[in-house]
């Protein structure tokens, strides 16, 4: 919850990146959390990507028209 509500602040996304650095450290206190976090971090850096791509193509189509 707090995540999603920081993810309009410059501090939000520093957050998220940070989330998914601690869920992969997990590892070595419960192994399997290596493969999930990495996973997690797969959705996350995807979900990024997207993101910056949704808001470029809506900066170009509000600048067009």
């Amino acid at each position: 919850m707090v995540g999603a509500g920081l993810m309009r602040r410059p501090a939000g996304m520093a957050f998220g990146w940070g989330i998914q650095v601690l869920s992969i450290l997990l590892g070595f206190a419960v192994p399997v959390m290596f493969v999930v976090g990495l996973i997690f971090l797969a959705l996350w850096a995807g979900s990024v990507y997207l993101g910056g791509r949704i808001d470029r193509e809506r900066a170009e189509r509000a600048a067009l028209g």
